[in-house]
Parts: structure tokens; sequence; C-alpha cells
């Protein structure tokens, strides 16, 4: 096996024996290039606003974290997420705020 592709499997074995939980990727500083994009998308939902929406469809949850920072969410929010890994963390993290989470 060449250097390249020994660096490139122990990358992926870190990246697969880190927890799933939460936004933390510290373990990737100084592996990860991100340019960022030039909007803010959160700003632009608060700017918009949910209260006149009478429902909300999440697609691609993930964990949840993100949807659970908007509050009031209108009462018909439902959510899916198709990482099994995923799906149990955002039914806990969204259930309390009548959340489904599919």
């Amino acid at each position: 096996m060449d250097e390249a592709t020994v660096e490139f499997e122990e990358a992926v074995a870190q990246a697969l024996s880190q927890p799933i939980h939460g936004r933390d990727c510290s373990y990737l500083k100084g592996r990860i290039i991100d340019p960022g994009v030039p909007w803010d998308y959160r700003r632009r939902v608060v700017q918009l606003g949910l209260t006149p929406t009478k429902a909300l469809l999440v697609l691609g949850t993930g964990d949840g974290e993100w949807l659970a920072q908007f509050s009031p969410l209108p009462a018909d929010t439902v959510a899916t997420e198709t990482d099994p890994t995923h799906v149990q963390i955002a039914r806990q993290q969204l259930e309390p705020f009548g959340i489904t989470v599919y």
C-alpha cells in the first residue's frame, strides 16, 4: 500500500470511530477546507419568519439540533432523516417540541 492510501485509510478509520452527536467536527481541525457560503440560511429563515406558516416539512434534518433552534415552529412540523444513526438522536431532540421524525 502506498503512503497516500495508508493516510486515507487511517483518516477513514478515525472518522468512523468518532461518536455521532451534534456538529462537533473538531477532530478534523486542519484537515477540512470549508469556504463557507456567501449567505446565512438561519438569518434568512428568521427574516422571513415561520409564524405565518401552518405546516413545515424538513427533509434530512440530521440530528435535529439545527431545527430545534427555531421556536416557535408551526404546529404541523414534520422532519425526515435517512441516516439511521441520526434518527434516534433527532427524535430525542425534536419530540419535546411535538415534531415527529420519520
